[in-house]
């Protein structure tokens, strides 16, 4: 987002693919684990009732950040689009940045494992067998 605080009203698709490119792999880097993060917090059972809300709630996300970023765009008027863009950008980096400073807080600390005396089968291969 901070990228794009280049943007001017000459600038071109050139100067700022990269910009797009860099975000939209960060959001479709992140679908899937945090899909993944939902349905295992909950028993197998509520797996669906976890991706469901877990969709909603992101589409909520969604669109009320678009219209509170589109307000902050607009908000200056269409002859200061550039500077309320520039706004919005600063805001939604901002924020993003905050996220990650806050999740790494929260995430826990991985301690330190002994070494394991016997071979266990992987994560995977237990979970899907519990599930049965």
């Amino acid at each position: 987002m901070f990228g794009l605080l280049r943007l001017g009203p000459g600038t071109g698709a050139g100067a700022t693919w990269w910009d797009f490119a860099l975000a939209g792999a960060g959001v479709g880097l992140c679908m899937t684990p945090m899909t993944q993060v939902a349905v295992s917090a909950v028993p197998a059972s509520r797996a669906g009732m976890a991706s469901s809300v877990h969709n909603a709630l992101r589409q909520f996300g969604q669109v009320l950040g678009v219209a509170v970023l589109g307000e902050i765009v607009y908000a200056h008027g269409p002859q200061g689009f550039i500077t309320g863009l520039h706004t919005a950008m600063w805001v939604s980096g901002t924020a993003l940045l905050g996220a990650a400073v806050l999740v790494m807080m929260l995430l826990p600390r991985a301690a330190a494992a002994p070494p394991r005396a016997s071979r266990t089968e992987p994560r995977a291969v237990t979970t899907i067998r519990s599930i049965r």
